[in-house]
This record gives structure tokens, C-alpha cells and sequence, in this order.
């Protein structure tokens, strides 16, 4: 691509009207890109892009009002394909040929502009602005159920009073990604999502270090976390049962499989709750309660009596997943079986991972070890367990023979 206007590169990217979650995500890839041809502009910086998320709460009218005709060119990121003058559409899910020619565009349309000035600047070679640029876009939605009702439940239709805390289905920790003023550095927002990375992905790995036997440090048990107990429940429920209540240090967390539906008493926004929930458990410290339809309105009541966060089931099997296994594998676990995605995950509404779009493309490509598939995805190591294990979870993957 050429632009023979006077360009100045980096371009400063503006990124504006998008959850905390996606900002990070885009500024953590942006800065691991050396090639990139943005950088993410600070408060005290005129951008020269300004970057929004269409399906973000209140863009639209703010778009209609006018808000950002003043800056330089616009790039919206959109499930549709809305009709906004002199904006550059990214349609959802991202990818990164989508941003290659997104950033094509920016430059041209700059280059019009600039029509007359000294030119600096005769070619400009383009490289992909995400590795992983799906997960920077469709962040689930807000869980705003105000009542739960199913046809197998008629107890519960309606009995919800105390409107569900507006907590997303996916994690936030305190140090990773809760809200932040726009003027935190950059540098600063990346350590918080790095640490998130860590909680959810744990240490960097190599793939030798799992042909050490079963070292617990590598290696871990399922049967010994709650991931294992709570997607048996979701997924081998009786009909009988129609709840059932995990009590761990106080924390209390309600599997409703019928409903695919799960909420806890606390935030798993923070890291002291994260550690007491998906830590080897202390078969001591789990109380387990069932509910049938003759006692499952004694768990609505306690549900409406104080705050409760609500996951979808699946959700909560491949968020949990990650934070109990944190990049290990299970005990005895083979690096070089091959296996094979049955589908593709649902990522519009899981907890995203570094490279999970390239790791899902090649697991339904074909079948690969673990081993193979790090040199094919080339992604870290930590990332491809993490993926596996989460997927395993809700039997997404099937061994080859």
C-alpha cells in the first residue's frame, strides 16, 4: 500500500465508546505488535483515528448527535453493517485481515486530506493491527434477567424481585480490567490485563515442561476443583433436582442445569473470591444442598435477600475451567494424542484468551496433538492448554485415533 501524502506513523488511535474489557484487550495487542501502524493516543493527544464499538450502550445516539464528526477518520466496529457517513465499518467478529484493510483505508482517507502538503512518506507497509483481533469485539452483554423462568420450572416463573447485579458474564479482576479513568497510561492498562492473563492462563510455560511426570506444578487433578463438581451438575443433573447450592469459605454458588444458569453471592471481580473458589478444594470446606421442586422457592428467597451474579451455565464451566487448571494440564495427560474440535465455541459469549480465534481455526481444520498445535497456532504455550481445558469442559473435543 502507498500513500504519497505526508503521513506521520504511528498513527494516533483514539479508542472510544467500548467496554473496559475491549479497550485493553485492543491496547495489550496493539503494543505486543512492533509492526503496528497505531498507537493508542493519550487524553493530552489529538488522535488521528478514533476507534468506537457500534454495539456499545449509547454509541448510537451519540454517533446521530454528531459526537465525533470534528476528529479524523472513524472506525466502528459493528455486528450489521450500519450506514454512518465517513465511517470505516469492521463488521464483527474481528479478524485481522479485516483490520489490514481497515488500516488501508485510514491511511488513504488521511492521504486525501493531506492532498498538498509535503509528503515525507512514500509507502507504508501494513501489518495486521491484532494477532488476535476477535477478542477484542462481541463482548457479551450485561446479565440483567429480572426473574428466571422455564417451562420445566414454574415455581421460579416470575419470583425474582431484586433485579440481577449487572455484572458481565465474564471475569474482571481489581488489578485487571475494572473501570479506569481514559487518561491511565497505556503501560498501565496492559500490566492489569497481563495480570488478568495470568489468573486465567497462568505462567508462561514450555511444552517440555509437561513431559515432567505429572509435577504439580504443570499438572493438576479436576476432581480436586470446583470446575469439575459444578460441570458434572450442569451437565448430569437428575430432573429431580433442580438446583443445587456450593457453599466454599462463605461463598455461596447456585448451579441451576435446567436453566443452564448459574449465580454466586460474590463478585468474581476480585482476586481474594477467585482464590477461594477455584483453588484445590478442601473436601472439608464444600458443602453441597439439592433442591427439588418441593424446597427450590426456599432458594429463590435467598437469592432475592441479597446481591447474586449471574453466568450462563456454559459461561461459568469454561470460566471456571481456566481459573481452576490456570495453563496446567490434567494428570496423565498425553501432549501428543490428537485431538479435534467437535464445533466451534460459542467466543462471543466465553471468556476470551490470547489466540483462541487461531486456535479454534485449527482444531476444526483438522486433528493435532497439543504439541503440534502450538507450532501451528504459534502461540504460547499457556495459551493453547488454556484453550484445550476450557474446551474439553463442555465436550467440545474429541480424541483422534
Amino acid at each position: 500500500m502507498s500513500a504519497s501524502d505526508n503521513l506521520s506513523l504511528p498513527l494516533k488511535l483514539k479508542l472510544c465508546a467500548m467496554s473496559d474489557k475491549t479497550s485493553a484487550l485492543i491496547e495489550y495487542y496493539i503494543d505486543r505488535n512492533d509492526q503496528t501502524i497505531f498507537t493508542v493516543a493519550d487524553e493530552r493527544e489529538t488522535p488521528d483515528v478514533v476507534m468506537i464499538d457500534h454495539d456499545h450502550p449509547g454509541t448510537r445516539s451519540a454517533i446521530a448527535a454528531g459526537q465525533w464528526q470534528s476528529v479524523g477518520p472513524i472506525v466502528v466496529l459493528a455486528m450489521g453493517e450500519p450506514r454512518i457517513d465517513d465511517a470505516i465499518i469492521i463488521k464483527k467478529p474481528l479478524n485481522s485481515l479485516a483490520l489490514d484493510s481497515a488500516a488501508q483505508q485510514v491511511v488513504e482517507a488521511l492521504a486525501r486530506r493531506a492532498v498538498g502538503k509535503p509528503s515525507d512518506v512514500g509507502s507504508v507497509e501494513v501489518a495486521p493491527v491484532v494477532e488476535n483481533a476477535n477478542a477484542a469485539t462481541d463482548e457479551p452483554e450485561p446479565v440483567t434477567d429480572s426473574s428466571l423462568t422455564d417451562d420445566n420450572l414454574p415455581k421460579l416463573s416470575n419470583r425474582f424481585d431484586t433485579a440481577v447485579q449487572e455484572t458481565p458474564p465474564y471475569f474482571r479482576t481489581a488489578d485487571a480490567a475494572l473501570p479506569a479513568p481514559e487518561s491511565l497510561p497505556t503501560q498501565k492498562r496492559i500490566k492489569r490485563y497481563t495480570n488478568k492473563l495470568q489468573l486465567l492462563c497462568g505462567e508462561s510455560r514450555t511444552l517440555s515442561d509437561f513431559e515432567l511426570s505429572d509435577h504439580s506444578e504443570h499438572r493438576y487433578d479436576p476432581a480436586d476443583y470446583l470446575s469439575s463438581h459444578a460441570s458434572k451438575i450442569l451437565r448430569d443433573s437428575q430432573a429431580p433436582i433442580k438446583a443445587v447450592q456450593l457453599t466454599i469459605a462463605d461463598i455461596d454458588v447456585y448451579l441451576l442445569p435446567t436453566l443452564n444458569k448459574v449465580f454466586t453471592s460474590a463478585s468474581l471481580e476480585y482476586k481474594s473470591t477467585v482464590h477461594s473458589l477455584f483453588n484445590r478444594l478442601d473436601p472439608d470446606m464444600l458443602q453441597v444442598r439439592n433442591y427439588s421442586d418441593s424446597n427450590v422457592n426456599e432458594l429463590v428467597n435467598r437469592l432475592n435477600e441479597g446481591p447474586r451474579f449471574a453466568f450462563s451455565g456454559t459461561g461459568f464451566q469454561w470460566l471456571s475451567t481456566l481459573f481452576c487448571a490456570r495453563g496446567r494440564l490434567p494428570v496423565g495427560f498425553d501432549i501428543h494424542q490428537k485431538w479435534q474440535l467437535s464445533y466451534w465455541p460459542n467466543l462471543t459469549r466465553l471468556e476470551l484468551t490470547p489466540d483462541c480465534l487461531e486456535l479454534a481455526a485449527a482444531w476444526s481444520n483438522r486433528s493435532y496433538s497439543l504439541a503440534e498445535v502450538v507450532d501451528v497456532a504459534q502461540c504460547e504455550v499457556r495459551f493453547v492448554t488454556s484453550f484445550f481445558n476450557a474446551s474439553h469442559a463442555l465436550q467440545l473435543m474429541k480424541r483422534s485415533s
